[in-house]
Protein backbone atom coordinates (compact mmCIF):
# COMPACT_ATOMS: atom_id res chain seq x y z
CA UNK A 1 0.00 0.00 0.00
CA UNK A 2 0.84 3.91 -0.45
CA UNK A 3 1.99 5.32 3.30
CA UNK A 4 1.59 9.03 3.37
CA UNK A 5 3.51 10.99 6.07
CA UNK A 6 3.02 14.83 6.75
CA UNK A 7 6.21 16.98 8.99
CA UNK A 8 6.35 18.67 11.00
CA UNK A 9 2.89 17.95 12.24
CA UNK A 10 2.27 20.48 13.81
CA UNK A 11 4.13 23.06 12.17
CA UNK A 12 4.26 26.92 12.67
CA UNK A 13 5.17 27.36 8.83
CA UNK A 14 5.05 24.42 5.94
CA UNK A 15 4.18 21.07 6.05
CA UNK A 16 6.10 18.40 3.83
CA UNK A 17 3.90 15.75 2.51
CA UNK A 18 5.71 13.01 1.27
CA UNK A 19 4.89 9.09 -0.29
CA UNK A 20 6.77 5.91 0.67
CA UNK A 21 7.48 5.25 -3.04
CA UNK A 22 8.52 7.60 -5.73
CA UNK A 23 5.28 8.07 -7.88
CA UNK A 24 2.83 11.43 -8.88
CA UNK A 25 0.10 11.68 -6.75
CA UNK A 26 -2.52 14.05 -6.40
CA UNK A 27 -3.63 16.20 -3.29
CA UNK A 28 -6.35 18.50 -1.97
CA UNK A 29 -6.43 20.41 1.30
CA UNK A 30 -9.66 21.10 3.31
CA UNK A 31 -10.75 23.06 6.11
CA UNK A 32 -12.60 21.21 9.41
CA UNK A 33 -16.12 22.72 7.08
CA UNK A 34 -15.36 20.61 4.19
CA UNK A 35 -13.97 23.38 2.06
CA UNK A 36 -11.83 22.53 -0.81
CA UNK A 37 -8.48 25.21 -0.30
CA UNK A 38 -6.27 23.83 -2.53
CA UNK A 39 -5.59 21.19 -4.73
CA UNK A 40 -2.54 19.71 -7.13
CA UNK A 41 -0.34 17.03 -8.14
CA UNK A 42 3.50 16.31 -7.71
CA UNK A 43 6.01 13.21 -7.35
CA UNK A 44 6.74 11.88 -4.80
CA UNK A 45 6.63 14.84 -2.12
CA UNK A 46 5.19 18.34 -1.56
CA UNK A 47 6.08 21.20 0.26
CA UNK A 48 2.42 23.28 1.30
CA UNK A 49 0.57 25.51 3.53
CA UNK A 50 2.51 28.27 4.30
CA UNK A 51 -0.68 30.33 3.48
CA UNK A 52 -2.74 28.53 5.60
CA UNK A 53 -4.05 30.70 9.02
CA UNK A 54 -3.67 28.84 11.88
CA UNK A 55 -6.29 25.76 12.53
CA UNK A 56 -6.86 22.15 11.47
CA UNK A 57 -6.72 21.01 8.20
CA UNK A 58 -7.17 17.48 6.63
CA UNK A 59 -5.03 16.59 3.30
CA UNK A 60 -6.36 14.19 1.40
CA UNK A 61 -3.78 12.12 -1.22
CA UNK A 62 -4.59 10.24 -4.17
CA UNK A 63 -2.28 7.72 -5.80
CA UNK A 64 -4.15 5.47 -8.73
CA UNK A 65 -7.15 3.47 -6.58
CA UNK A 66 -5.94 4.95 -3.37
CA UNK A 67 -6.15 7.90 -1.29
CA UNK A 68 -5.20 8.64 2.32
CA UNK A 69 -6.61 11.68 4.76
CA UNK A 70 -3.97 13.47 6.80
CA UNK A 71 -4.97 15.82 9.79
CA UNK A 72 -2.26 18.59 9.71
CA UNK A 73 -2.44 20.89 11.95
CA UNK A 74 -1.19 25.03 11.64
CA UNK A 75 -0.13 27.10 14.62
Amino acid sequence: GVTVKAFPNPSASEFTITLNSATVFGYEIFDVAGSRLLAGDANREVSLGSNLSPGIYFVKVKVKNNSATLKIVKQ
